[in-house]
């Protein structure tokens, strides 16, 4: 399957805790959208996070991501 790369940037006052918790949701819905979230790095100085998916996709794995904001 196709690898892609979410990235978001400047994400004021974002935490490791929380995109760990972050990480986690993605790990249990994941299953339903066809992406399976890889891994993820966080620079907590940057206010930046990437987060690997590995989908079937590009299409399946956007709404994957859109449905993690809702």
């Amino acid at each position: 399957m196709p690898l892609y790369m979410d990235h978001h940037k400047h994400v004021e006052g974002l935490t490791a805790e929380a995109v760990a918790e972050a990480h986690q949701k993605d790990l249990q819905i994941q299953d339903k959208h066809g992406a399976k979230a890889l891994k993820y790095w966080f620079n907590e100085e940057r206010g930046e996070v990437f987060c690997l998916f590995d989908g079937r996709a590009r299409r399946l794995q956007r709404r994957y991501i859109e449905s993690r904001t809702d």
